[in-house]
Formats: structure tokens, C-alpha cells, sequence
């Protein structure tokens, strides 16, 4: 299946913003910490998948009630097979089916929503990656253009895709502060979920 990568465009921030307004007013019964948008699409000059990914930062004895508060308002839980401290959801459309090929033809943008605690490693993940982007602009481009590259190839595979950024995916890593465990977790966990959910 072929990866999509785009050139930074400035309304995923305008997206996010948007989305994080809704998730707001669903999780008012909720104690959250932080609403953080990360992945490529939060990073200024970064190329990425159209896709907004959003991290919901709760005490780990209020993610259930975190769950319940999403579940009620239009989003449905998918389990991952990586072994992620992390809950993913997608969004449903009015319908009721989980959105995606409808928002291809609709231009609507994607969006993975990530429940998880302070905590967790797949949160700490998303924020070094985030800040060590944000604050590397060689390493920014680097990163950029080798997924652009990737995602050109009409004959790689999905896997391809994610071998390929793998070396550069490590420095980021390593420059966000992640130790080599860390790392070794994060890569193992982001194999297996890329491979089994492409469009994430």
C-alpha cells in the first residue's frame, strides 16, 4: 500500500485546534492534564502523512472514564497489536462507520486520538520526537526528505517505508532524549503498528 506524504501545510495546525476544541467539551467530566498534538503534522516545515495525531494525557485512574467520554462522542476504540502503554481511537462519522475512505473524497483530514498516562512511554515517545523536530531544523529537513523519497517509490511496500526511515526515526530519538532501551521499545512497538495500520 502506498504511504502519502505531503509538504508541511499550515492548516493541520487549524485542524488541530479545531479538534482539540471538541475533544475539550467531550471529556468536561474528565480531569485531563494536557491535549497534545504530535507526530509530523506539529511540527513547523515538516513533511508527514495527512494525518492529525493527538495524545489526551489523564492520571491513570481516570482513563476509563476517559474511554467512556470519547466512546460517547462519536469515537471507537482500536485495539493495536503492538505492546503500546497507550489506548488508540478512531473518529466515526455521523453514520456511525469508522471514517476513511469517505474522508478521501470529503478532503476531511484524519485523525488518531491516543488516550495515555503521564507516564507512559508512547507519550514520551511523541514528545521527543516532537521537540527534537521542533528544535533541529538540519534534522527536521533530514527527516523530511528521506520520508519524501520513500513515499515516491511506487514499488515500495509499506514495510519499505518503514525500514526506511528507520535510521533517521533513531537519531530523532536519540536526540529527544531516549535511551537506547527506550528506543529499542518505541522502534519494535512502531514496526508492528505501522505495518498493521498503514494510514495511521
Amino acid at each position: 500500500m502506498r504511504v502519502t506524504i505531503l509538504p508541511y501545510d499550515e492548516s493541520w495546525v487549524t485542524e488541530f485546534s479545531t479538534i482539540r476544541a471538541a475533544l475539550s467539551a467531550a471529556l468536561t467530566t474528565v480531569k485531563v492534564i494536557s491535549i497534545e498534538h504530535v507526530g509530523s503534522t506539529s511540527v513547523l516545515g515538516m513533511a508527514a502523512k495527512p494525518v492529525i495525531d493527538i495524545d489526551i494525557v489523564v492520571a491513570e485512574e481516570d482513563i476509563t472514564a476517559a474511554t467512556t467520554a470519547l466512546e460517547l462522542n462519536g469515537y471507537t476504540y482500536h485495539e493495536e497489536t503492538a505492546s503500546l502503554d497507550r489506548y488508540s481511537f478512531r473518529y466515526n462519522n455521523h453514520q456511525g462507520h469508522v471514517k476513511g475512505t469517505e474522508e478521501q473524497m470529503t478532503g476531511e483530514i484524519r485523525r488518531n486520538v491516543y488516550i495515555c498516562g503521564p507516564g507512559s512511554l508512547s507519550l514520551k515517545n511523541h514528545l521527543a520526537v516532537r521537540e527534537a523536530l521542533r528544535n533541529d531544523r538540519e534534522l527536521r529537513e533530514e527527516y523530511s526528505r528521506v520520508k519524501m523519497e520513500l513515499a515516491k517509490d511506487d514499488h515500495a511496500t509499506l514495510s519499505d517505508y518503514v525500514d526506511g526511515k528507520d535510521a533517521v526515526l533513531r537519531k530523532v530519538l536519540s536526540r529527544g532524549g531516549l535511551s537506547k532501551e527506550e528506543i529499542d521499545d518505541v522502534e519494535k512497538a512502531n514496526i508492528r503498528t505501522e505495518r498493521m495500520t498503514p494510514n495511521s
